[in-house]
């Protein structure tokens, strides 16, 4: 239930933005607003990464409502930037391209940030152990990653709960947060190169012919 509370900024901001977006087409063209909203969802990001550090509840709910706005411009404007270039002969075949490529990197971007995620959390518990002067144990750092701390510290002594819970939480806490700057850094770029390439793109289209 908590899990789906924290989500709801998220799902309504992603929601909405689309209708933002068809507004915002009457002054701006698919480059700008694709661009714009790449600029929130990094935006957003780097909120997250602060609130994962911090952990703060404040920070989580706006980093999570930025980064559904962005979202949203991106949903509502995607499809229709990819339709706009295309002869209606192709719109079948360029509507089932465009289905399967945002499908594709949805699945690139989940499993890639989630081995950025699990070396992040890792790389930390191992450093925290050392210093804390803790061997780890068979299992422990899967555990860990897992996010199930209750059996990764059940295989220590009940007198090093507290510690291991502490830094198991900071651990995974880093984890998230090195996964979130990647993500904002990808986002940036990506928004530089859209509108690079679309204006571009543009430009050569509406140059005269000699």
């Amino acid at each position: 239930v908590e899990a789906g509370i924290a989500m709801l900024p998220f799902a309504t901001a992603m929601l909405v933005f689309p209708q933002v977006g068809r507004r915002l087409s009457r002054y701006l063209g698919s480059a700008e607003i694709l661009a714009l909203g790449l600029l929130i969802v990094a935006l957003g990001n780097l909120i997250l990464m602060f609130a994962a550090v911090q952990q703060g509840p404040r920070l989580l709910i706006s980093g999570m409502a930025i980064l559904g706005a962005g979202g949203g411009l991106l949903n509502g404007e995607t499809q229709k930037a990819i339709m706009g270039t295309v002869p209606r002969s192709r719109a079948g075949m360029a509507s089932g391209i465009s289905t399967t490529s945002r499908f594709t990197g949805i699945l690139l971007g989940f499993a890639g940030l989630g081995a950025v995620l699990a070396s992040g959390v890792k790389s930390a518990i191992e450093n925290k152990l050392i210093d804390a002067g803790v061997s780890a144990k068979p299992g422990f750092f899967e555990y860990v990653m897992a996010g199930d701390f209750e059996r990764a510290i059940a295989m220590y002594p009940h007198e090093l709960t507290e510690t291991l819970n502490g830094l198991a939480q900071q651990s995974y806490s880093q984890g998230f947060a090195g996964a979130f700057v990647i993500a904002a850094m990808f986002s940036l770029l990506a928004s530089a190169a859209v509108y690079g390439l679309m204006r571009s793109e543009r430009s050569c289209f509406q140059s005269p012919a000699i």
